[in-house]
């Protein structure tokens, strides 16, 4: 007794090109999605970098100025009108680099929800993408 395939031969190329079809296009969506991910990494650990630099400047610069403000104030404590000039300046000063490490961590900011817009609109266009190869790979098993 033989068991026959209910499939016949001449069936097997295009069933089998289908199916190298939609796990061709399955693995493109990977690489696409992994080249996508790898670059968002590096963008990540680069907009970090540039945060901590930024951070740490500014803590660096404010401590430069707080010993450079009492050096001065101590070398004539007397003086209270120099002083006062001296400690309205270290303000002054202070208030600039403040605003200026708030322009920067706003920049930072605004350049985070633009890439996470566009990586957004990326994976949708990836889905769909996905949803047809999950299609043609799904036609492959016609259920009665």
């Amino acid at each position: 007794m033989s068991t026959q395939n209910s499939k016949s031969k001449s069936d097997a190329p295009g069933v089998e090109a289908a199916s190298g079809e939609a796990f061709t296009s399955y693995l493109d969506y990977l690489a696409t999605v992994q080249e996508k991910f790898a670059a968002s990494v590096k963008e990540s650990r680069e907009r970090t970098a540039r945060v901590n630099d930024i951070l740490v400047n500014a803590v660096l610069d404010a401590q430069r100025d707080a010993i450079a403000t009492s050096k001065r104030i101590a070398a004539n404590p007397q003086d209270a009108a120099a002083n006062v000039k001296i400690v309205i300046d270290a303000a002054t000063a202070a208030q600039e680099r403040t605003l200026t490490l708030a322009k920067s961590l706003y920049q930072e900011q605004a350049d985070v929800a633009a890439e996470f817009r566009k990586l957004w609109e990326g994976a949708m266009k990836s889905s769909n993408e996905l949803s047809e190869g999950a299609k043609k790979f799904g036609s492959l098993w016609k259920i009665a």
